[in-house]
């Protein structure tokens, strides 16, 4: 995990003066994203153990998307290619507004909020979406126009592939989980 903390956040602090921390070989695996189910379960199973005010975690995540707007308003203000760069998935601010917004709903208390058949119905396939939706993305972006739809015509592109994906997602967790052998392993 540290590994993947230095990796990640010192180029963006230090630019091409970062150190390597992977070889050339091992960079592009895709370790990254273990540690933050690593975080997620470590901040899920030990929150009550969290002391922070509820209410400083929609500050986190406002500071997180303050951040990733400016960044990227400057990036493209700059006229650097790599707009996007300020809201990678692993960037600071991303982080922040990320974690931001999970601890909020993670911290409030047992029993708020809206349930019924539908909410938990949702709930219990969010997992296997967040799993699914890089593979359906990437499908979409491939095989269909609406990746190229995405460069050309962004405001068009953007949530028409974000609702495809979602869509499919759902759709493809919820086949999934009728599976009664497969319920229990994905």
């Amino acid at each position: 995990l540290v590994t993947i903390v230095v990796q990640r956040w010192a180029p963006f602090f230090l630019g091409d003066l970062a150190p390597t921390v992977y070889p050339s070989v091992l960079r592009n695996l895709p370790t990254d994203y273990l540690g933050l189910f690593v975080l997620g379960f470590v901040l899920s199973h030990y929150r009550d153990r969290l002391t922070v005010p509820r209410l400083v975690w929609p500050v986190v995540a406002a500071v997180g998307l303050a951040w990733t707007f400016t960044s990227v308003w400057l990036a493209a203000h700059a006229g650097e290619d790599r707009v996007f760069a300020g809201y990678g998935n692993f960037t600071p601010p991303v982080l922040l507004y990320s974690l931001g917004v999970f601890l909020f709903f993670l911290t409030r208390p047992h029993g708020a909020g809206p349930t019924g058949p539908w909410v938990r119905r949702v709930s219990d396939l969010t997992f296997r979406v967040y799993l699914l939706h890089a593979l359906v993305l990437h499908l979409l972006k491939v095989a269909t126009g609406l990746g190229d739809l995405t460069i050309d015509r962004p405001w068009i592109g953007v949530p028409l592939i974000f609702s495809a994906t979602v869509l499919i997602s759902f759709a493809i967790a919820w086949a999934l989980d009728q599976v009664r052998v497969l319920r229990r392993w994905i």
